[in-house]
């Protein structure tokens, strides 16, 4: 676009944010005729370029951090939680931001730049016409230093909570006030909540890009704030649920009235108190704002009451509170933290304080007001969870501040979240810290997998998991939940058992586990295994049906499954696996669509507090035809993990769930059809809004275009344009005679996920999901020679260049026993083969398990390949690509 031909406006919209990612997004952009300004799906992909500069080799940013990983994972988070199409195009040279038809981010040290974002830490700008986004930038502060590498110096900044909070405003997303919010106006230090936005960011996102079927299986709280009988502009309306967790917030319109969507159903405590914290008039983001916000009145509880007295069905109306003129004795310290010992020296930030369930602490808070609040109970929390004694120790900080410091107690059982302190000073008035404590579990670094089981004399489990950490052990807990969410017992190995039938483990640096169920008692269900440090993990399923295998999930609200149900020739038919990841109810709604991504019917499903399901598709829905292709869309209410399950007569196999994502290249590294062996590429289109039009290229296994059959078509280049349909599937099977062993790469537009399915009556039939480049990976091994088996993988080269490869093999307790050794993969080329077969001639024992780490100087995509008699299994291989990168 041309800057003469638009009349458009800018808003700059600058700074931090917290890194635990939680409330509240509920603050959208909207103009002062109160109509939001929003991407619109015509306009989609939302192309987001790197400046090409922006490596760690930049000055402001700290070598060994992963910058433009951390950029896509930030991108990454709000497109699988919306229904946003964004995509990561190609670096550009452009370092500027500036009205120039290109959605720059950049760290650029330049006059420009530094003028844009002045003191801020970073800045996001965007323009509009109408009420339609046309263009976004966001610049870096040039003159700041930046890491994802963790750290406790406070002068270094978190790059993905900060890229993360200001492409929040790139959608239309304003500040907010929690101090736990992603879209909170300040902070940007390191903590231990970075893996997934909270629900409260997810809704506020979803109230202008919302997830297919989210308002069915969520509800709202709507009312209106007056004092006196008027109307009150710009209060902050909050709610958390019975277990005193945030749930949501937001800010009210000038009319006074307020509406807090898609909260999961449920009972809700509602409080309303002013912008006179931290956060304040000024730190909202123009629009609707800009207008004078009433700030003089009183904090308050909706009917006076800290109950969860309000009940979410649907939409529960009406809710209003009267606040009463004036300012609160206090209200909103600036100071805050926590302290294992009261005696000694502390330190307090402006964040919100972060602790483990099982702690006993202390909880310190400082501020104008603070030496008037009780002795006993003087802060409190909402819910069940969270208890304070009596005061500890009080005195003023340097700086002559008031502080107190509060004996509290975090059971093992509570509830993980983001909570609110209650402030009760000796005049009986309340104050608020909203969002002013996180709860964590201490083995925060999860593996989930959602089917697991034992039946006696035909299926096992086996669990494989490796410590990605060279330097520090990772200490962890392993549990096995059934379909209710209680942690069953279920023998694996020697782990042992702890007094909450969960089983612990230790693993070295770089170490491995590798465990499988036994006993005489059945089990279907989940797993989840916890550390204290970054871990990799993979689940294989031994049935009588066959070997199958598969990696774990992240924690997701939204997927799409490719579903194959079938009562002729082969009989496959096709369900699916979900776990409740979170310690409340959850609601899971599903859908689904034939090929076309025509509708044919929905269900939701409710899960207990951490509880399972796994079914076939027939079983949910009574609407989908006994011989049938299409796509299943899932939306769940909490954050939960998915895999899909596949059968036909005498095969079992699983494959992992798709997400909307950025990338527009994938690749899938072992691709073949050579004798009884047959391929089925299933590419599955998670937009709702954008028909996606992708490029299919097949390579041999030498990098060159493969001739090859597909659908009975003859492509003498391996190339194929297919057309995906909103939700919709495509399936590529190759046939004919020509033998065919190489991979795959699909280039879209509109970014799709997949599948591969490899079908044989001699060994059975597997699927693996879609491989992303990267250059640090590790793939577990287990080898044996009675009954023979033996772990491999298939690595095939993004690049257009050659690419040398590092492989070490350590053993089960981080040993290194071969290696490392140096391959080298030609341009586009694949390899696929075993550990001691040519060119990795690692000369492994015949019995060995352990793992494989491989490092490359460009990029490879892999999956790792396991063969027993009979039985071909596929899984991914582990990255060890980490956005944020633990401290040690």
């Amino acid at each position: 676009m041309r800057r003469s031909n638009l009349k458009c406006r800018a808003l700059w919209i600058s700074l931090l944010l917290l890194l635990w990612i939680s409330q509240s997004a509920y603050v959208v952009f909207t103009l002062k005729e109160l109509i939001p300004v929003v991407w619109i799906p015509g306009d989609f992909p939302i192309r987001m370029r790197i400046w090409q500069g922006f490596t760690d080799q930049a000055p402001n940013v700290v070598k060994g951090s992963n910058p433009k990983l951390a950029l896509r994972e930030a991108l990454d988070s709000w497109a699988r939680t919306s229904s946003l199409t964004i995509t990561l195009a190609p670096d550009t040279p452009i370092q500027e931001v500036g009205l120039d038809n290109a959605n720059v981010i950049t760290i650029a040290d330049t006059t420009n730049n530094r003028n844009a974002v002045g003191s801020a830490q970073a800045l996001s700008l965007f323009w509009w016409v109408g009420s339609t986004m046309k263009e976004t930038d966001v610049v870096f502060n040039p003159a700041r230093t930046f890491s994802t590498l963790e750290t406790t110096d406070r002068n270094v900044n978190n790059l993905f909570s900060i890229a993360l909070h200001e492409f929040g405003h790139s959608w239309n997303l304003g500040h907010s006030i929690p101090r736990t919010s992603t879209m909170f106006f300040q902070g940007g230090v390191f903590g231990f909540g970075f893996n997934q936005l909270a629900w409260d960011d997810i809704a506020g996102i979803n109230i202008s890009y919302s997830l297919v079927g989210l308002s069915q299986i969520t509800g709202s709280i709507s009312g209106k704030v007056t004092r006196a009988g008027s109307p009150v502009f710009g209060a902050f309306v909050v709610s958390t649920d019975e277990q005193g967790v945030l749930a949501a917030s937001t800010v009210t319109l000038p009319d006074g009235t307020y509406k807090l969507q898609f909260l999961p159903p449920g009972k809700y405590t509602v409080y309303v108190e002013p912008l006179d914290g931290l956060m304040t008039p000024d730190a909202l983001t123009g629009g609707v704002f800009e207008r004078p916000i009433v700030t003089d009145f009183l904090p308050k509880f909706y009917n006076d009451s800290t109950e969860a007295a309000v009940t979410v069905a649907s939409d529960a109306t009406g809710v209003d509170l009267a606040v009463t003129q004036g300012n609160a004795t206090v209200d909103d310290p600036t100071f805050l933290g926590t302290t294992a010992n009261p005696s000694s020296a502390f330190s307090v930030s402006t964040s919100s304080a972060e602790v483990f369930q099982g702690l006993n602490t202390n909880f310190i808070v400082s501020g104008k007001g603070i030496d008037s609040l009780r002795s006993d109970k003087g802060i409190v929390f909402l819910g069940p969870n969270l208890a304070t004694g009596a005061a500890a120790r009080s005195g003023n900080l340097t700086n002559g501040v008031p502080f107190k410091i509060f004996a509290l107690t975090i059971p093992a059982g509570t509830t993980k979240g983001e909570y609110s302190v209650v402030l009760q000073p000796t005049n009986g008035q309340v104050g608020f810290l909203t969002g002013a404590l996180t709860v964590f579990s201490p083995f925060r670094f999860l593996q989930a997998f959602a089917q697991f089981a034992h039946v006696p004399n035909s299926a096992s489990s086996g669990l494989f998991l490796i410590n990605t950490n060279l330097n520090k052990p990772a200490l962890g807990k392993i549990s096995t939940r059934g379909d209710t969410g209680t942690v069953t017992v279920v023998p694996l190995g020697s782990l042992a058992q702890d007094a909450s039938s969960n089983l612990s483990f230790t693993l070295n640096p770089g170490g491995a586990v590798s465990v499988k169920t036994g006993g005489s008692t059945t089990f279907v269900g989940s797993l989840r295994a916890g550390a204290d440090h970054n871990i990799g993990g993979t689940v294989l399923f031994e049935t009588s049906s066959g070997t199958t295998g598969v990696g774990s999930s992240r924690p997701l609200y939204s997927f799409v499954a490719p579903i194959d149900v079938s009562n002729a020739g082969n009989g496959s038919n096709t369900g699916l696996a979900v776990t409740n990841l979170e310690e409340r109810p959850a609601k899971v709604f599903l859908q689904v669509q034939d090929k076309a991504g025509i509708l044919l019917g929905s269900t939701i499903v409710d899960l207990a507090a951490n509880g399972q399901i796994a079914r076939f598709i027939g079983q949910l829905l009574s609407t989908v035809p006994a011989n049938f292709q299409g796509t299943l869309v899932g939306t769940a209410n909490r954050k939960v993990a998915a895999t899909v399950i596949r059968t036909s007569p005498g095969v079992f196999t699983t494959f992992p769930v798709i997400q909307n994502r950025v990338a527009q290249r994938s690749f899938y590294s072992q691709f073949a059809n050579a004798g009884d062996l047959t391929s089925e590429l299933l590419l599955v289109n998670p937009s709702p809004l954008r028909t996606a039009t992708a490029l299919v290229q097949v390579r041999n296994s030498d990098g060159s275009a493969a001739a090859v059959t597909l659908n009975g078509e003859l492509l003498g280049d391996g190339k194929k344009s297919v057309v995906v349909p909103p939700l919709g599937m495509v399936s590529l099977k190759t046939g004919g005679a020509a033998t065919l062993v190489g991979s795959v790469e699909v280039f879209s537009e509109i970014p799709v996920g997949g599948v591969v399915l490899f079908n044989s009556p001699s060994i059975g039939t597997t699927g693996v999901g879609e491989s992303f480049p990267l250059t640090k990976m590790v793939l577990p091994v287990s080898r044996s020679a009675s009954p023979s088996t033996d772990t491999g993988i298939a690595l095939v080269n993004t690049e257009d260049r050659p690419v040398t490869l590092k492989l070490t093999v350590r053993d089960q307790d981080g040993n290194v026993v071969r290696g490392p050794k140096q391959i080298t993969l030609n341009a586009r080329a694949q390899l696929a083969r075993f550990p001691n077969e040519s060119p990795l001639e690692l000369a492994l024992d015949a019995n060995f398990t352990g793992s494989i780490w491989i490092e490359a100087d460009g990029q490879v995509a892999a999956t790792v390949l396991r063969l027993s008699p009979g039985v071909l299994t596929t899984f991914p291989a582990i990255s060890l690509e980490d956005f944020i990168t633990p401290a040690g």
